[in-house]
């Protein structure tokens, strides 16, 4: 017999065999099982229902089913025997025990042990792609979700723990092999392969001797011999005081529509939530906090008795429902009182789930961080901000792990990056040394939050992480690893606020850029129904009534379009043949309920009605109705005889038109060639108004993506215009390719300070996006940006790689481009379009991009269309066919009267009256005088007595103005929720800070 082996550089290729050996001894006895299944159905039911259907018997292999169908199935479990269920199947299903969802069978969670006693169990498959993160998530095929096979199976558990005690080493000393010989694979192939340990740590060589002589025990005396000598090594492993802390929170980012719809975005739910649940009986230490009231309210409708499964994890403190949203919306393209509901109705949903408001805005995922969410979380409650989505960012790393966000008011939020990971971790070690090392902030606060879960229908957390973090903890090297809560671990960090950096304004997301106009019709639908929304309530607060439930229910419906793959147009076609119907009926139920009540009280008082218009913004505002110029006061309805102003005629001479106040000429080219508005003249460059059309191949995620290179390559539309002027204006038609075209009207209105452009396009052209072009002379140093309450500066010099990294920004419907001291430029307001950059005074504003739907790219092996229950389409990519588009451009001038800020120009010119037969009607708010930038932007009604008025202001000045309301009524300044900021208003004399979101209650 030789003496110990010295040769301890084989020993990583010994304990890849051991742990095999392990994987081998796990399971035993495989058992067939008899599965009945329903026919598989397009709308989903419940078990009670399905379990009164026909079902026939299941053969392994045999595909089922559309794209996210669903199908009941029904095993009987004979009364002795094995008691682990395996359920194989391409797709995803839910394990229902005595009624409930208790396990959901998914490509990272394959077995489950029933409970003692269970003769009959049923599976609620989904045909749909599970765990899309998942390295062994393959899609479906194309003939359906394919079933391999259903077992019974025995569960060896001291091989269980056996092999996770020497997998969690393995992992580990996989992880220092690599930093002890840098350029050896990770993978191991070949004893010639191992390098010989000549300068290694004393750590990694002693850890392999340890590892060697726990296989000796194992292959001598046997599994318990050897977790026997590995206890021995995790002890000898150990470090009593790690520099690092991951708090370890279960999570599951869940996607409520994406790849599929919202339908099965329930169910997803529901499959994670179980799986939660049960691996909370199993492991006491195990924590989980998920964020969307969105999902809570869904596994509620679809399993009342898995929802008060979850209420009492709740309450025990292992579950945590933190998240401050609704659903996790996107925060660029909504308008601000929009993306304020996002809030309201999230505390309100986290109060009525947790019997308290959630102190965390959790993002992951969002593809941007508009500068106004400080403000926001501020006046909602919120006082903790975290993502990982800026671990995506493509040019410039994020700096910071830790730090205080701050809006451009001032308002600050402490926040939270884990750096080095996602969102989908597996407390893998690698994952663990990526997340310490990079914690730019370790210096001063030991903790790092670290998220664990597959998620987007993979189930969340599985026993597999739970068992690793009972190993690696405070392993040479690791972190310590304790199971927490995010409000809990920020409550930590917060006492560390004074010494965190500090991040001022907007997070850029150098990603994703494509989603602030990927799908034009999706964000008109969306625009269009915020303005519904807001007539609404306007109607509402000047008629004195009370908010609905048809009202409430249009909201929710409103602020779930806000999720960030949902108005982003990032979701696949399914998502949007339902969603853009249900847009429109909203808008059109919502606008008939405001015309109903605006005419109901002439009608019941049967005095005369007459005819009348209706202003549903807060903003003084002169409006054009057929030709005719009207004077409107804020929120009220004025009879037409008595609003008639009189003013300039518009006329159009040659290339040339005017309305008294805005002068345009375009040239024989067709561009605009001047502009001049009150005699101040817009410092327009050559080929004003030029469209291009920039050829698109992004490297990932079409869809989703403008890559840089693309902005090199513009071909713009150079063909012969077809110029016409007529009493409608200056129109200018190009074509492009074989079929697209482009008519660009220019036109005025009588009294208005804006020349109006209509864009119609009728385009052909797959795989481009078209700009809209206005080169001038200004070159200040930066552009202001409309974001959904106040604005941002954007840099549009090349002075830095952030700025060029930053080539195409998100705005809420309105830009400029000036000189530094912005009093001289140009605004860009439209009606519904959201992306844009501007470099060296070029404002591009982007109109459409024909993409690849999604489902139809990268995504499609998630996505096999020939499972898909749409007819085939004409076409694969999005925003082909036909466009109107409206737009209008101005002088700009930051102190310019309230009416002519670009900020209420992009409610006011694209936000009509509303014309209706009735009596005129008013409101307690008579207007605003002074504080030119403070902007009146929505009217919320609370009750009979009680409303609120949202204001913003836009351009970074502090200042006072003098609000005027009615006799009788009070006013205050009050947070989102309602609750007051101060004693009420004395002398209507209202003080506003630089970007303040001011919320006026209004009492009676």
């Amino acid at each position: 017999m030789l003496p110990l082996n010295p040769l301890l550089q084989l020993t990583p290729l010994r304990v890849q065999r051991g742990v095999l050996r392990l994987v081998e001894l796990i399971w035993h006895d495989p058992q067939p099982i008899r599965v009945e299944a329903a026919a598989a159905r397009r709308d989903h039911v419940p078990l009670a229902a399905a379990q009164k259907f026909p079902r026939q018997v299941l053969r392994d292999g045999e595909p089922w089913g559309r794209l996210y169908d669903q199908r009941w199935c029904r095993l009987a479990i004979p009364p002795r025997g094995n008691r682990w269920l395996r359920w194989d199947e391409q797709g995803e299903a839910t394990l229902f025990i005595d009624g409930v969802p208790f396990y959901g069978f998914d490509v990272a969670h394959r077995t489950c042990e029933l409970p003692a006693g269970t003769r009959e169990a049923w599976i609620e498959s989904l045909c749909v792609q599970a765990a899309i993160w998942h390295p062994d998530a393959k899609g479906l095929s194309a003939e359906g979700n394919l079933f391999r096979g259903a077992q019974l199976l025995r569960r060896d558990d001291e091989a269980w723990a056996a092999y996770h005690d020497l997998n969690c080493l393995y992992e580990w000393m996989l992880e220092l092999r690599m930093r002890e010989h840098p350029g050896v694979p990770r993978d191991l192939h070949s004893m010639s392969q191992q390098p010989p340990l000549t300068d290694v740590s004393p750590l990694y060589r002693r850890l392999l001797r340890g590892l060697d002589a726990a296989l000796d025990a194992f292959d001598v005396s046997g599994v318990s011999a050897l977790r026997r000598a590995l206890a021995g090594v995790y002890r000898e492993m150990r470090d009593d005081h790690p520099f690092s802390r991951a708090v370890l929170t279960g999570h599951s980012h869940l996607d409520l529509v994406w790849l599929w719809t919202e339908q099965v975005g329930e169910g997803k739910a529901v499959h994670t939530f179980a799986n939660v649940n049960r691996l909370m009986a199993l492991y006491p230490e195990f924590r989980f906090a998920y964020s969307q009231p969105a999902s809570y309210e869904a596994v509620q409708r679809r399993s009342p008795e898995l929802h008060r499964a979850v209420r009492a994890r709740l309450r025990s403190g292992r579950w945590e429902a933190t998240g401050g949203m609704y659903v996790e919306s996107d925060s660029h393209v909504a308008c601000g009182e929009g993306l304020a509901r996002s809030f309201i109705l999230g505390q309100e949903s986290f109060a009525r789930l947790t019997g308290r408001r959630s102190r965390s805005l959790w993002l992951p995922d969002l593809f941007g961080f508009s500068a106004c969410l400080p403000q926001l979380m501020r006046l909602s409650g919120v006082d903790y901000f975290f993502t990982t989505k800026t671990t995506w960012n493509t040019v410039n790393r994020f700096p910071h792990s830790s730090f205080v966000w701050r809006g451009p008011g001032g308002h600050a939020v402490v926040s939270h990056v884990t750096q080095g990971v996602q969102f989908n971790n597996t407390v893998s070690v690698e994952q663990l040394r990526a997340a310490s090392h990079q914690h730019q902030q370790g210096d001063l606060h030991r903790e790092f939050l670290m998220p664990n879960g597959w998620g987007d229908g993979g189930g969340g957390p599985s026993e597999e992480m739970c068992e690793r973090a009972r190993r690696l903890s405070r392993l040479r090297g690791l972190p310590e690893l304790e199971w927490g809560q995010p409000e809990a671990f920020f409550d930590r960090l917060a006492a560390k606020r004074a010494q965190l950096p500090a991040l001022d304004g907007e997070i850029y997301l150098e990603y994703h850029r494509g989603t602030f106009t990927t799908q034009s019709q999706v964000k008109a639908r969306f625009r269009a129904l915020e303005r519904a929304l807001q007539l609404r309530e306007a109607a509402t607060v000047v008629m004195r009534g009370t908010p609905g439930d048809d009202l409430a229910h249009a909201w929710r419906r409103m602020v779930f379009a806000q999720f960030h793959d949902y108005i982003p147009g990032s979701s696949i076609p399914e998502v949007y043949v339902t969603g853009l119907p249900e847009l429109a009926k909203l808008a059109q139920e919502q606008t008939a309920a405001a015309l109903d009540s605006l005419g109901a009280p002439a009608a019941a008082a049967g005095s005369p009605a007459v005819e009348c218009l209706f202003n549903p913004l807060p903003l003084s505002r002169r409006c054009v109705v057929e030709g005719r110029a009207y004077d409107l006061p804020p929120l009220a309805g004025a009879a037409l005889a008595g609003a008639f102003v009189a003013t300039e005629p518009v006329t159009v001479r040659s290339r040339t038109l005017t309305n008294g106040r805005v002068e345009a000429r375009v040239d024989r080219n067709g561009y605009l060639a001047s502009l001049s508005v009150d005699g101040r003249r817009v410092e327009l460059a050559d080929r004003a108004g030029e469209l291009v059309v920039y050829p698109e191949q992004p490297a990932n995620f079409g869809p989703w993506d403008i890559d840089r290179h693309s902005l090199s390559l513009g071909e713009p539309l150079r063909g012969a215009a077809r110029i016409s002027a007529g009493s409608a204006g200056i129109s200018v038609r190009r074509t492009f390719g074989a079929r697209s075209s482009a008519t660009v009207r220019y036109w005025l209105q009588p009294g208005e300070g804006v020349l109006r452009l209509s864009v119609a396009l009728d385009w052909h052209e797959p795989d481009v996006m078209v700009k809209l072009h206005f080169p001038t002379s200004y070159r200040g140093r930066e552009v202001r940006c409309g974001t959904p309450f106040g604005s941002v500066l954007r840099p549009q010099l090349a002075t830095c790689r952030e700025a060029e990294a930053m080539w195409e920004w998100p705005m809420s419907r309105w830009a400029t481009v000036s000189a530094d001291a912005e009093r001289a430029g140009l605004f860009i307001v439209t009606e519904a379009k959201y992306g844009l950059n501007c470099r060296d005074g070029n404002l591009g504003l982007t109109l459409i991009r024909t993409q690849k739907h999604v489902g139809y790219e990268d995504h499609a092996r998630a996505y096999p269309a020939a499972l898909s229950r749409l007819p085939k389409p004409g076409t694969v990519f999005t925003d082909l066919g036909e466009h109107a588009i409206e737009l209008a451009l101005g002088f700009y001038d930051a102190t310019a009267p309230r009416a002519e800020q670009p900020a209420a120009l992009a409610e006011t010119l694209f936000t009509p009256p509303v014309e209706y037969r009735g009596r005129p009607v008013s409101s307690a708010w008579e207007g605003i005088e002074g504080g030119e930038t403070l902007v009146p932007h929505w009217a919320r009604p609370i009750g009979r007595n009680r409303w609120v008025l949202r204001l913003h202001e836009v351009s970074g000045q502090r200042g006072s103005a003098r609000i005027r309301i009615a006799k009788g009524w009070t006013a205050r300044k009050v947070n989102l929720l309602g609750e007051p900021l101060g004693a009420a208003i004395r002398g209507g004399n209202l003080s506003y800070d630089p970007y303040e979101i001011v919320s006026l209650e209004l009492r009676h």
